[in-house]
C-alpha cells in the first residue's frame, strides 16, 4: 500500500549528529579552559548515549541526562567543574551546528514532490532540535514536527505516537511509516504501534536487538524505491 504519511527521525537520519556533537563538545571545552583531548571526546558520545537508551527506557528523565553525563564524564577524566554550567553552554553551541546528511533535502523534496507526507517525530530538546532545523532549512520541508519534550512522552513509548496520529490531518496507520536510525527508539516504537518500519542502517551495523523491521535500508535512494514500489506516485 502506499505510504502517505512518512514520519522521519531527525538526528543521523536528516541531520548529522555526530559532527554536531564533535563541534559543541570541543567547542565547550575550550570555552571553560578545560582539556581537550580525543579520549574526552570520544568518550562523551559513548556516556551520552547509554543514558539516552535509559531514557528510552523510561529508567531516567531527560532533566537528568543533560547533567548527569558530563558528571560521568567528569568524574572518568578527573575534571572538577560544575556540569549543570557545562551543558547550558554545550547545548546552546550544538543548537548552532545542522549539518545535513548528504542528499537529505533532496531525498525529502522528491518525495514531497511526488505527494508524500513529511513529519519529524525526535526525541530531541526543543532548544537544541527548532534552531538546527531552521539552520538547515528541514523545518520547510515538514508538514509537521512532534518532539517528544512538547508532546509528553518520547519514543518508543506507545503514548508518543497516540498523541502524535490526531495531530496529522486524514492519517491512516496503513498509510504510514516510520524511517529512523535507531533500533530501540524509532523502531520500536513503530513495531509498538503497528507503524511498518524502516531502518535507515548506513554503516550496515547489526541488528543485536532482533527486533523485526519492516524494511532496512544503507542510502538513501533504498529509500525512496521502496517508496515507489510501495505506490509513490500518489
Amino acid at each position: 500500500m502506499k505510504k502517505t504519511f512518512l514520519l522521519f527521525d531527525v538526528d543521523r537520519t536528516l541531520l548529522d549528529f555526530d559532527r554536531s556533537e564533535a563541534a559543541a563538545i570541543k567547542n565547550a571545552l575550550r570555552y571553560f579552559g578545560l582539556p581537550v583531548s580525543n579520549a574526552i571526546c570520544n568518550r562523551y558520545p559513548e556516556i551520552n548515549e547509554k543514558l539516552w537508551e535509559e531514557f528510552e527506557k523510561g529508567t531516567i528523565e531527560k532533566a537528568t541526562i543533560l547533567y548527569r553525563r558530563f558528571d560521568l564524564l567528569f568524574s572518568e577524566f578527573g575534571i572538577t567543574f560544575d556540569s549543570k554550567e557545562f551543558d547550558t553552554y554545550y547545548r546552546a553551541d550544538l543548537s548552532k551546528h545542522a549539518f545535513l546528511i548528504p542528499g537529505a533535502k533532496e531525498l525529502l523534496l522528491s518525495l514531497r514532490n511526488k505527494g508524500h507526507q513529511i513529519y519529524y517525530v525526535t526525541n530531541g530538546t526543543r532548544g537544541v532540535q527548532y534552531p538546527r532545523l531552521k539552520a538547515s532549512g528541514l523545518d520547510q520541508l515538514a508538514d509537521g514536527i512532534f518532539l517528544s519534550e512538547e508532546i509528553g512522552y518520547q519514543k518508543p513509548e506507545k503514548a508518543f505516537f497516540d498523541l502524535v496520529f490526531p495531530k496529522i490531518p486524514h492519517f491512516t496507520l496503513a498509510e504510514a511509516i516510520i524511517i529512523g536510525d535507531s533500533l530501540s527508539s524509532d523502531m520500536k516504537g513503530g513495531i509498538n504501534v503497528g507503524l511498518d518500519t524502516m531502518w535507515y542502517n548506513p554503516k550496515k551495523v547489526p541488528n543485536r536487538l532482533n527486533i523485526p523491521v519492516t524494511y532496512e535500508v544503507s542510502d538513501f535512494s533504498q529509500i525512496e524505491a521502496i517508496l515507489e514500489k510501495l505506490g509513490g506516485k500518489i
